[in-house]
């Protein structure tokens, strides 16, 4: 190799370039990002738990709104310490596994937002006294399952309307496939 095709070697090389092909960039995983709320009314707060990998291709993530600081709840969690009158509403996507069928009775989410039901039947877990409104869907990428817990016995109209005022505030995430 004459003296020139050395220099040029050497520059090439200080230069970064290299007769070897590329090493490939790495690749980012992709974003997975619960639910959330847009702008929440007065004294209401979010609280996003993340997501979280059950093996690894099943995601879910679980967020919470609620109208009193639920974060500041004792070792019995939020649904122990609800004050009268206060409501929560609880969003969980449930991701689905590779060749996992979609649920029937999760319908699909064609408009947003959401909507509770007027009335139920249902009651927060462990909480007899605690009506639970609760609505499903699905999305191609996940379940949402939405529920709104009101600590009063017999919810009046106007409590039920804040509640679903706020679960029409739902932003639901795109999920790049997990595998």
């Amino acid at each position: 190799m004459g003296r020139s095709s050395v220099l040029v070697v050497l520059v090439l090389v200080l230069a970064g370039c290299s007769a070897e092909s590329a090493a490939p960039a790495a690749t980012r995983a992709p974003e997975l990002r619960s639910a959330r709320f847009a702008a929440l009314p007065a004294g209401w707060h979010q609280f996003d738990e993340g997501v979280q990998r059950i093996g690894p291709c099943h995601v879910v993530a679980y967020t919470l709104a609620a109208n009193w600081r639920a974060d500041r709840a004792g070792s019995h969690g939020w649904a122990a310490e609800m004050p009268a009158g206060a409501i929560a509403i609880t969003v969980g996507l449930i991701g689905r596994s590779p060749g996992e069928r979609l649920r029937e009775h999760y319908p699909p989410i064609a408009r947003r937002p959401l909507r509770l039901p007027g009335t139920t039947d249902s009651a927060l877990e462990g909480a007899p006294r605690v009506p639970e409104y609760r609505t499903f869907g699905r999305t191609r990428d996940y379940l949402v399952d939405v529920r709104a817990d009101i600590n009063d016995a017999h919810p009046s109209r106007a409590l039920v309307r804040q509640a679903q005022g706020v679960v029409k505030r739902l932003l639901l995430p795109d999920w790049p496939r997990p595998c």
